[in-house]
């Protein structure tokens, strides 16, 4: 966003960009707040695996040598 503001947090190049289309519902979370607690941490039991599926960001797409 920071690319179509005259500078950061301020007004849009070209004016107002017009009439916001989606409001957000009043009593729903608000950005940021997805989550209302942190989960326990990780302990190892016996028998138990943890999956974690790891992206190789570099490297890892057909286009790559």
């Amino acid at each position: 966003m920071n690319k179509f503001q005259e500078e950061v947090g301020g007004p849009m190049r070209g004016g107002d960009p017009g009439k916001r289309l989606l409001e957000p519902i009043p009593g729903e979370a608000s950005p940021g707040q997805y989550y209302s607690s942190i989960p326990a941490a990780f302990s190892p039991e016996e028998g138990h695996l943890l999956i974690a599926h790891v992206h190789h960001i570099f490297g890892s797409d057909e286009l790559s040598v």
